[in-house]
């Protein structure tokens, strides 16, 4: 981030910087708010009447957020072995991973403690490496599912159900190829989209039904290759619209002149389609007025996509904060954090990874739910004042998976701290030589990729290893581009062949369901692998940084995610709403 967005954020808020400094990995230059001094001095645990301060970062807030991603994986499965009965199943876990990883089932059954695990702190040896010892022993959780039905092949997602291959979601069923979408039903590759339906190829999209290649359109019905349009009906090629209904390229029409011209639409003749999509991609989207941001019922943050939020500071993708700095993708329900990512109902924590619910006052965790007081723990529930834990349930006063007493916790845990501050590792996260995923598994991947050799050159583990598709024997492959663009063409054969994307060379495959969806909306089956087509979608959303830029209709200066010089204009949200909605 510039050091003029620095400034700026500082004299908005009233809130000095007091130091800048130079990040240990990205040599870029950051700022040290006074709020961040306060924050850091008031989440400083206090054991024994003894506070042990927590230091200053060393790492900027980009760099500090990649460290925690790395730690998470979001869309890579596998086949594996359940390492205690051998079950064969789908895993987030690449079968060469040295681990041990339990199916679902077993993983929370009774059949192990992870308090058999428990070892004595060796003062000997640093923290992190005997931290992650302990991480290769202890039993890992298979996959992220939680109250779900028919969804074996989706990753982190609750209560779901009849679903595909989609990932991070929740409260949703029949969704295919699909990320980060909620409280949604039949729609496929989708992308961060929130109660949609009947949907196809949509990105940040709300509220809305039968949709087809639109982006940041919301509470809209049955439009086609549109932008920015809130309220609307039965729309073509449009953009920047509010409250509209049959519109072809941003000009109002008859119903009956509406109906005339998309009846001649066809999705499924490759020629026509592909003009489409390219005037979408290269007229339409340079055409759309962008807002400076993306913030909905906010107020005094610098940030985009949050909702009913105030008061959070270069923050991004969350919902009913306050508070909060520094931090990427929540729900809801959240107050008083800093350096955190993925999570909801979470008070005063820091550097934190997908946590949540009554979660309070917590350090450096990973996937813990239900807990406070926690140091320095993974995948922990329903527990309390433990320090460097994994997997413990309705504990207290536990180090390294080892029962004490409330005296000799609090006797023990300063030691160690005093002891991490000798080797240089206390107070910062887990390392990301030490995450349990290779890199380029990872959600960091997504937002800060590098390469293989920088991968090596930083001692990250990187997957080399390209895993076969288990192809059955009575099927046949198939490269994408020999399939018929006519949906009427397809037979149902083409559910017992494999696909082989025309640009990957990646094997897929249609099942039943999807297929019944594209001859429903009329859609060619799609000629390419689900992980290429995610990747078009991610990059039609703004990158998560911001910058400091002038407004293209009234001059006015402020924050945005869209950096100077950009090819289409961008308004501040005044400006934008006079213009659309006023």
């Amino acid at each position: 981030m510039q050091k003029e967005v620095y400034e700026y954020i500082s004299k908005q808020t009233n809130d000095p910087i007091i130091e800048r400094r130079k990040c240990k990995i990205s040599w870029e230059d950051f700022a040290i708010f006074q709020s961040d001094i306060d924050f850091l001095d008031k989440l400083s645990p206090v054991i024994w009447s003894k506070k042990y301060n927590i230091p200053l970062p060393k790492l900027d807030p980009y760099q500090r957020n990649k460290r925690r991603l790395a730690y998470r994986n979001d869309s890579k499965i596998y086949r594996r072995n359940c390492d205690l009965t051998w079950k064969s199943f789908i895993s987030m876990y690449s079968p060469d991973k040295k681990l041990k990883v339990y199916h679902h089932d077993f993983w929370f059954s009774d059949q192990w403690d992870a308090l058999d695990y428990g070892c004595d702190f060796d003062f000997n040896k640093s923290f992190f490496d005997q931290f992650h010892i302990l991480s290769l022993q202890v039993p890992r959780l298979g996959m992220q599912l939680k109250n779900c039905e028919n969804c074996d092949y989706c990753c982190v997602v609750v209560n779901w159900k009849n679903c595909y291959l989609s990932n991070v979601c929740s409260w949703s069923e029949e969704m295919y190829y699909s990320t980060w979408t909620t409280h949604s039903k039949k729609s496929i590759d989708c992308f961060r989209c929130y109660q949609i339906e009947d949907s196809y190829e949509c990105v940040l999209c709300n509220n809305s039904q039968k949709l087809k290649y639109c982006l940041m359109t919301n509470n809209s019905f049955n439009c086609l290759f549109c932008t920015n349009l809130d309220w609307c009906e039965s729309c073509f090629m449009s953009y920047n619209l509010v409250n509209k209904k049959y519109c072809i390229r941003n000009k109002q029409y008859t119903k009956e002149e509406y109906q005339n011209f998309i009846k001649h639409i066809d999705f499924c003749d490759i020629n026509q389609f592909d003009k489409l999509y390219i005037e979408y991609q290269n007229n339409i989207q340079n055409k759309v007025i962008y807002k400076m941001n993306y913030n909905t019922n906010s107020e005094d943050v610098f940030g985009s996509f949050l909702t009913k939020s105030k008061n959070c500071i270069v923050s991004f993708d969350l919902v009913t904060w306050e508070n909060c700095k520094y931090y990427f993708d929540a729900w809801s329900n959240e107050k008083d954090c800093l350096d955190c990512s993925y999570g909801w109902d979470i008070q005063r924590s820091y550097e934190c990874l997908s946590s949540g619910t009554t979660w309070f006052h917590n350090l450096f965790c990973t996937f813990c739910r239900n807990c406070s007081n926690m140091i320095y723990c993974d995948i922990c529930m329903d527990s309390n004042n433990c320090f460097w834990c994994i997997w413990l349930c309705n504990k207290q006063y536990c180090i390294f998976n080892k029962q004490y007493t409330k005296k000799e916790y609090e006797k023990l845990v300063p030691q160690i701290i005093e002891h991490m501050k000798k080797t240089l590792e206390r107070w910062e996260f887990f390392p990301i030589s030490h995450s349990p995923f290779a890199y380029n598994e990872t959600v960091a991947m997504e937002y800060y990729p590098i390469s293989a050799q920088d991968a090596k050159n930083n001692s990250y583990s990187w997957q080399e290893k390209e895993y076969p598709v288990n192809i059955p024997s009575n099927f046949d492959k198939i490269l994408s581009k020999d399939i018929p663009y006519n949906i009427n063409e397809i037979k149902d054969s083409i559910l017992n062949k494999v696909l082989v994307c025309e640009l990957s060379w990646k094997p897929y495959r249609i099942i039943s369901s999807e297929l019944e969806f594209y001859r429903t909306h009329n859609l060619p089956i799609p000629h390419l692998h689900q992980d290429v087509r995610q990747q078009k979608r991610i990059v039609q959303r703004p990158w998560r940084n911001l910058y400091l830029r002038k407004c293209d209709h009234c001059n006015l200066e402020s924050i945005s995610v869209y950096p100077k010089n950009t090819k289409f204009k961008v308004f501040c949200e005044n400006c934008y709403n006079q213009e659309f909605y006023w």
